[in-house]
């Protein structure tokens, strides 16, 4: 079982991939195409010598400059794609929280977190479901994500404590399951900024931690009590529509609301004992 909201996160993160490497190709594209222009005329101002493009009157700096400014807008859509993937986390969380909250009929503690929180709703315990280190992966992106947005001072100390304790281990930990890092290492202090490489990283697993969570949460729910929240659902939305339609058709519509919803088939469901 997996439900809608874990597509709607995959959809984001891979948006939010296409974007960040379409964004770092033209940026370094640009670089290549024009360093020789910027090494042969390093007193030239960009307006003149890129008057065609219109808007090199806003951007009226001397060649020479350029290549700083390249390697500052590849750290800024960097750090700007870090905080949007966290971001986008967050939201799944939060709209797993009301969804299985509806189906479960628990409250949210107020009190927690929404990573515990998702969990009480489906009436577990998260440490029956996630390892330590993954919970520690998913408290140092937050921190990291925190520490990006506010400038000044050095490592927060909730962070720092988890890149000198845990930072190790955590790396051991993902590369012994098979998803070893290609440029996040959790040991490294030095992270007042982030590269693309450190940001595909965070998308492959905030891709495996939000699969596990669902998957996770779903088990914990009775299926038959899915089926059921499912099908008060499809009839609220669909009251109108199946006035009009064959039982058969009925019962098509209702197994295409599982399989996106949840994805289950009508091997999981009696449509027997159903009553539209």
């Amino acid at each position: 079982m997996r439900t809608e909201l874990l597509s709607e996160f995959y959809r984001k993160c891979s948006e939010i991939n296409a974007d960040v490497t379409l964004s770092l190709f033209i940026t370094t594209q640009f670089y290549k195409d024009n360093i020789s222009n910027i090494d042969n005329n390093p007193e030239s101002l960009s307006s003149v010598f890129y008057k065609d493009n219109i808007y090199s009157k806003s951007f009226n700096i001397r060649l020479k400059n350029i290549p700083d400014l390249v390697s500052e807008n590849l750290i800024f859509i960097s750090k700007s794609s870090y905080i949007l993937l966290w971001t986008e986390f967050e939201l799944y969380l939060k709209d797993m929280i009301k969804l299985i909250a509806s189906i479960t009929g628990e409250k949210r503690d107020k009190n927690e977190s929404d990573l515990n929180n998702v969990f009480i709703v489906a009436k577990t315990d998260i440490n029956n479901h996630l390892k330590s280190y993954e919970i520690d992966t998913i408290n140092y992106i937050r921190k990291r994500r925190n520490q990006l947005t506010h400038k000044g001072g050095g490592i927060k100390k909730e962070l720092l404590d988890i890149i000198k304790n845990k930072g190790n281990d955590i790396n051991n930990y993902w590369r012994d399951i098979g998803l070893p890092m290609n440029a996040l290492n959790f040991n490294d202090q030095l992270i007042n900024g982030i590269d693309d490489r450190e940001v595909i990283d965070i998308i492959r697993l905030l891709r495996a931690l939000s699969a596990k969570i669902d998957h996770s949460t779903l088990t914990a729910i009775k299926k038959e009590d899915i089926i059921k929240y499912a099908l008060e659902r499809f009839r609220h939305n669909f009251a109108e529509k199946m006035k009009h339609k064959s039982r058969a058709r009925i019962e098509t519509m209702f197994l295409n609301a599982l399989a996106k919803g949840f994805n289950l088939t009508k091997d999981d469901v009696d449509l027997s004992a159903i009553t539209f």
